[in-house]
């Protein structure tokens, strides 16, 4: 809780900014290292820590918390509706044990979870769909689910987790290859989604460049 009142308090005259000097005294990073709310484009890939900027700290955290609750069940659903071909019953308890396994309740891996099923949802959605504006769309969520997954920065599992999301990924394009026909707005699409991927990738790097120097030194 005080990592994000700190981002927030009437004392930090910078509120919401990438380094905070208000937590330990000294400039902290307070988005690669502890992920708070921060002002930044960098925000896309950790959507509901919005919440904070958005409606306080208070009900911030309550946005933050609930959301991604609320956002994993109604993924998981969708995610099992996928596997299942469209089962309703077997997906709602499916829903229900991913929502309530150990895994998430424990260990808190719910932003993986969420980040990895959406994206794969949205990329069957994509080769199905016909309509450009729903692929734009299905382009824009992987993009958010892309970079929200590799900025949870817990290899212990995203790695694991993402063998999984691999498989289902080859199965989907197995499942749609007859379907599914690769034309140059597709392209174009994708290699906008991974050229905006990489530039914000680009930019955290630089944007951690100081503390990463500072952790060298020891």
């Amino acid at each position: 809780m005080p990592i994000f009142l700190s981002q927030s308090a009437e004392e930090n005259e910078n509120k919401y900014a990438y380094y905070n000097d208000l937590l330990r005294g000294t400039s902290t990073d307070m988005f690669s290292a502890i992920s708070p709310a921060v002002a930044d484009i960098l925000v896309l890939g950790k959507p509901f820590t919005i919440g904070y900027m958005l409606f306080g700290s208070e009900r911030g955290l309550t946005f933050d918390w609930y959301g991604k609750l609320v956002a994993l069940m109604l993924i998981s659903f969708e995610f099992c509706m996928l596997i299942t071909n469209k089962n309703k019953f077997v997906s709602a308890c499916g829903m229900l044990l991913i929502t309530f396994s150990a895994a998430t309740q424990w260990w808190n891996s719910t932003g993986i979870l969420i980040w990895g099923m959406l994206a794969l949802v949205l990329i069957d959605k994509f080769m199905l769909s016909e309509k450009y504006k729903t692929k734009i769309l299905c382009a824009c969520g992987i993009l958010i689910s892309g970079i929200s997954y590799v900025f949870t920065m817990y290899p212990a599992w995203q790695i694991p987790y993402g063998y999984i999301y691999l498989a289902v990924l080859i199965w989907i394009i197995w499942k749609n290859r007859k379907v599914y026909k690769v034309n140059w707005k597709d392209v174009l699409i994708i290699i906008s989604v991974i050229l905006i991927a990489a530039g914000i990738r680009c930019k955290i790097l630089y944007d951690v460049k100081k503390c990463t120097e500072c952790c060298n030194e020891y």
